[in-house]
């Protein structure tokens, strides 16, 4: 009889646990087409604009509660209302560089999803203007 009760509690915490792990999964979740852009050749002191596009793939509205940059030459700009489920929303990247070379900057996103913090790249090329007509 004793063994029939220990199944039975044993039964119990499986389908709680399994429930409980479901209940997970119904949050948002964050889902970028692409996690990094390549901007080739950029222009020194030119701005040049990038678009990060998003789904919220979860089971919940998500909101970007914020974005930060790794360094000042890139300002982004995001969706500030929430995002439903199966909806799409967009993260635009303005960089302006003042140093020739090889460049790679971060953006981290911060949102309610699931899958919070999401870092994102943009790398590129900085290069001098030849172009002598301006």
């Amino acid at each position: 009889m004793k063994r029939k009760h220990w199944t039975i509690v044993i039964l119990f915490l499986c389908v709680f646990w399994n429930i409980s792990a479901q209940q997970k999964s119904l949050k948002s979740f964050l889902n970028f087409e692409e996690k990094e852009i390549d901007l080739g050749k950029v222009v020194i002191n030119k701005e040049v604009n990038c678009i990060f596009e998003f789904e919220n793939t979860g089971k919940e509205s998500l909101i970007i509660t914020r974005v930060s940059a790794s360094c000042g030459c890139t300002t982004p700009e995001w969706t500030k209302a929430p995002i439903k489920k199966g909806k799409k929303g967009s993260l635009k990247v303005v960089f302006k560089s003042s140093k020739k070379g090889v460049t790679s900057k971060s953006i981290t996103v911060y949102s309610t999803a699931e899958n919070s913090p999401v870092k994102l790249i943009i790398k590129g090329v900085v290069v001098e203007n030849n172009n002598k007509d301006k």
